[in-house]
Formats: C-alpha cells, sequence, structure tokens
C-alpha cells in the first residue's frame, strides 16, 4: 500500500504547531476584515511566536510528541490527551457560538490524515481511546500506525484485529486488539 502523504512520525511538533498558528492567524485576520472599520487589529504575534510562547501552541506540540510516543512531560494519562485534543478542537475548529466539535467516530469524516493537524489530532484520539481502553477507528488506527487506512481495514479482514460490529461504520476496533497489533508492528509506546 502506498503510504500516507504524512506519516507521524515524520512529523516535527514545532512545525505542526507553527501550521495551525498560521492557519490561525489567516482566520484571524479574514474575521477582523469583516469588523472593519469599527475593529482594528493592530499588530499580531508571529506564527512562530504562538507555536513556542502561547498555551495553544504548546499544547500541540505537546500532543504531536504525545500521538508520536505515547508520552507527554507531564501528562500522566490518556485523560489530559482527551482534554488536550479538546482544547485544541474547540480553538481552531468550533464556530463562533463556541459549540464543540468532538473528535468521535462520527466527525472523523471532517478530518484529512493528509493534513498534519489533522493527522496529529487522529493519532493522539487513537492513542488515546487505546489507553483507555475504548474501541478506536480504523481511520484514526491507521493515522497511529503510520499505514493506510486500507492496511487496517484488510488486518480486520484477516482477523488480526478484532471489530465491535463488523456491519457497523464505522468500524470501531476492540481497544485490546488495537494495542496488541501496535505491539507486534513496533508501534512507539506500545512495544
Amino acid at each position: 500500500m502506498p503510504p500516507a502523504k504524512n506519516t507521524l512520525q515524520s512529523l516535527a511538533p514545532l512545525a505542526v504547531s507553527t501550521e495551525a498558528m498560521e492557519r490561525l492567524l489567516r482566520h484571524l485576520s479574514r474575521l477582523a476584515f469583516k469588523l472593519t472599520p469599527t475593529f482594528e487589529l493592530r499588530t499580531l504575534p508571529t506564527a512562530d511566536e504562538l507555536a513556542q510562547g502561547s498555551d495553544l501552541g504548546l499544547t500541540l506540540q505537546t500532543l504531536t510528541l504525545y500521538a508520536q510516543t505515547g508520552r507527554a512531560w507531564d501528562w500522566e494519562g490518556p485523560e489530559e490527551a482527551v482534554d488536550a485534543i479538546q482544547t485544541v478542537v474547540e480553538a481552531l475548529f468550533s464556530g463562533p457560538e463556541g459549540d464543540p466539535v468532538p473528535i468521535a467516530p462520527s466527525q472523523e469524516g471532517m478530518l484529512d490524515a493528509n493534513n498534519a493537524l489533522h493527522l496529529v489530532l487522529l493519532a493522539a484520539w487513537a492513542r488515546a481511546q487505546v489507553g483507555l481502553r475504548q474501541p478506536v477507528t480504523a481511520k484514526a488506527l491507521s493515522c497511529l500506525a503510520g499505514v493506510d487506512v486500507h492496511a487496517v481495514d484488510l488486518a480486520i479482514r484477516e482477523g488480526e484485529l478484532q471489530v465491535e460490529d463488523p456491519a457497523a461504520r464505522p468500524r470501531l476496533v476492540v481497544a485490546e486488539s488495537a494495542r496488541a497489533w501496535l505491539e507486534v508492528r513496533g508501534a512507539p509506546g506500545f512495544r
């Protein structure tokens, strides 16, 4: 199978954070333009400054590291990763009314695994779900494993991965099965 455009292990945490901050700044600029002349943005920090010095930028870096390795500087468990994912999603994907956009199987279709930020969110979500002994989608598991989703589908068909309900879409891989499959593959944090 051809590899995904980005792979989790190839991403630099600071680069993921900087790219997300660039998108956020472009959005803020477009929004500010729509509010003129009564609203004016005077000075904005650079994307690099936000990536390195803001809470959101540092959270994105930590989340990338967690997705890649299962470790984060001071997080004690997957619950903290879930909180960080929610923080990032609320900041970058919620609407003006603040409606949260949870990362859940029904919303994963909105995320593109070829986008570095989306890849990190999906992989971190998969790692956290497995850590919490919750089922994980084939798409999120593929992001964490660094393989195309078709490789996960093949593993399901060949019985290497067990799913909760084979007829359900999206298919949810049983956490224990996902953990064992990741261990066999030598995925960081699962060896």
